[in-house]
């Protein structure tokens, strides 16, 4: 979540980031960074961020913070790899697109003047106004703005899963004589519990380790965002053919159990 901290952190984001997790809905806001810390850690979370939420106020654009992580937010959507959502709050679309009015004064003001990345700034700033938002002027409430970006976010992070996004399968094939094995990669769509299709799915795994005599190691992995079926793809293929392998074991919760009892539970 990209916002003005000083203007809104203890109201209106608080609010929103008690929403957020009311509906499980994964999300970093930077309530531990301080100024001091580095920008990379931010420009790291949004890397790795499948749906960006840039929340404009009149004093928005006093942070030169807020700024940079937008330009870096627009960097990765032109990139394709990350959807944005602008909230408008109690600030004019228009002003934000062309920095006008009062916003547009604080992002000229004397704090800024001078500052070599303003016409970054600014393009970024007109790019997000053509993203599909959310302007608090069209609601009666902040609980009804809240409850739409809830749901908005929502609807990004499914349409991002349903469209493939993160859900590449990678097979490695290892040679037990020469360690100098193949390496492939097909995508497939990744299962949810609640969606049909399951059994494509897990065909078109099985069609990848068919071959149950093969002497080669082969580490599998597959690749997704939280909630759409990894595990679920994982434990339908072990149930379905484990009778076919000489040794087998399925160990859920790897990461869980290692921080309790560190890696030597494995051996």
């Amino acid at each position: 979540v990209n916002f003005r901290g000083d203007e809104l952190r203890d109201n209106f984001i608080s609010h929103l980031e008690k929403a957020l997790k009311d509906e499980k809905v994964p999300y970093f806001i930077d309530n531990h960074l301080v100024p001091s810390d580095d920008l990379e850690i931010l420009f790291k979370e949004i890397e790795d961020s499948k749906v960006a939420l840039a929340v404009f106020s009149q004093q928005y654009p006093e942070s030169k913070w807020c700024l940079d992580e937008l330009v870096k937010i627009m960097e990765k959507v032109k990139e394709d790899k990350l959807k944005v959502i602008p909230i408008f709050f109690k600030v004019k679309v228009e002003d934000v697109k062309h920095q006008t009015g009062e916003f547009g004064l604080k992002l000229t003001g004397r704090g800024n003047r001078g500052e070599s990345n303003i016409a970054k700034w600014k393009n970024a700033l007109t790019s997000v106004t053509a993203k599909k938002g959310l302007t608090s002027a069209t609601y009666s409430t902040e609980r009804d703005l809240i409850v739409d970006i809830v749901e908005a976010v929502k609807k990004a992070l499914d349409k991002v899963s349903q469209g493939g996004e993160g859900t590449i399968l990678r097979s490695i094939n290892i040679s037990s004589e020469s360690f100098n094995g193949n390496i492939f990669s097909e995508t497939i769509e990744q299962p949810r519990r609640d969606l049909p299709g399951t059994e494509q799915r897990l065909k078109k795994l099985e069609d990848i380790l068919f071959d149950f005599k093969c002497a080669q190691l082969r580490i599998i992995g597959i690749v997704g965002m939280p909630g759409i079926g990894k595990t679920t793809l994982a434990e339908l293929y072990f149930n379905r053919w484990n009778h076919e392998l000489v040794f087998n074991k399925l160990i859920l919760g790897i990461r869980e159990k290692s921080k309790d009892h560190g890696s030597n539970w494995l051996m």
